[in-house]
């Protein structure tokens, strides 16, 4: 009996209710993972902190960190966000900055606000501290108990290049500095999304791009800009050991 009270006990447990056993969740949804495949047979994943790339069918996920009802309960979410990142990415990349309907922005931050915690869920699960400190119980209370959060969220199409080829890029929710603010940066490929999570004071008029709030978007398009010239992607591409950064 202490042998099976031991083995019980090392099961994951969800991290919302702690029922065992838990199921498979995706850090980025799999239908999003499988479109950025592009044909090829693998995904190529690098990730801070491990050397050399890995090849992955479909994205990382992880069995440690949600039950089957808590990861129904994000589906909704999940589903609404994949329908607008591919209604954004079906554009024409050469159509400079438009705008594209939003017509549910709750929806639209749960999807977003859940794939950053899931990530730092994960990562914890591994053994790896959190990034989010305080704001880990407030997207908690957000995207499973129906609480507010303010995190302002902005739509970008970078058009980063690798000696001239276009380099589309999928970015794991990353914490980064946004105008001396704390942020959260994701990549879809061609499409990069940027979380503001900090209480100090933002521009008011940000607000008309923050997709939390708005139902018509602005997605801006970045000009080419050379990956060697983005700095915050050098450490990964050192370890990654593709080309030289």
């Amino acid at each position: 009996m202490r042998t099976l009270s031991a083995a019980a006990s090392a099961q994951p447990e969800c991290a919302i209710c702690g029922v065992s056993p838990t199921v498979k969740s995706h850090i980025i949804p799999r239908a999003l993972s499988l479109d950025l495949k592009r044909g090829e047979k693998h995904l190529v994943s690098g990730r801070l902190g491990q050397d050399g790339i890995r090849k992955l069918q479909n994205g990382r996920w992880s069995y440690k960190i949600l039950c089957e009802m808590h990861e129904k309960h994000l589906g909704p979410a999940d589903k609404y966000g994949v329908e607008f990142v591919r209604s954004i990415m079906s554009r024409d990349a050469k159509t400079g900055d438009f705008t594209i309907h939003n017509s549910q922005p709750h929806l639209l931050k749960k999807f977003i606000l859940a794939l950053i915690w899931r990530a730092d869920a994960a990562n914890k699960a591994e053994g790896l501290s959190s990034r989010l400190g305080p704001y880990d119980q407030l997207i908690r209370n957000c995207i499973f108990l129906g609480g507010d959060l303010n995190a302002p969220i902005y739509f970008l199409r970078p058009n980063l290049t690798a000696d001239g080829t276009p380099l589309p890029i999928t970015l794991e929710p990353t914490r980064v500095r946004m105008r001396d603010c704390n942020g959260w940066k994701l990549g879809f490929g061609n499409l990069d999304v940027m979380v503001k999570l900090d209480k100090k004071p933002w521009p008011k008029a940000w607000e008309a791009v923050d997709a939390s709030l708005q139902t018509s978007v602005l997605v801006l398009d970045a000009e080419p800009s050379a990956i060697r010239d983005a700095p915050a992607y050098h450490p990964l591409i050192r370890q990654m050991k593709v080309f030289r950064a």
